[in-house]
């Protein structure tokens, strides 16, 4: 019994590096997709007509794109947290009961 509760414990310290790299890689996923659609996210230079024109990127132009891709990021980071937290505590209940 002291096994399975000192390994639902180390399971549960390792979930929150687990979420930090889960939002981690949703920011990046969901700014790889952005970037599909929008383009550069840094300032880059273009040749129009034989001229090089300094464009703004998505990250500049479009700075409320960062934001809710965190705060997506962060939801989703916290559902998975919950659902990590839920089941941990179901999982004591039958050791315990």
């Amino acid at each position: 019994m002291e096994d399975k509760v000192a390994k639902i414990y180390k399971e549960f310290t390792f979930s929150k590096w687990k979420t930090l790299l889960v939002m981690i890689s949703f920011i990046i996923i969901l700014s790889l997709s952005v970037s599909i659609f929008l383009g550069s996210p840094f300032l880059h230079k273009e040749t129009m007509d034989f001229i090089y024109v300094w464009q703004l990127g998505w990250l500049i132009e479009k700075e409320y794109l960062i934001y809710v891709i965190v705060i997506i990021s962060a939801i989703v980071a916290s559902l998975m947290e919950t659902w990590n937290i839920q089941r941990t505590i179901v999982s004591v209940r039958n050791v315990l009961s």
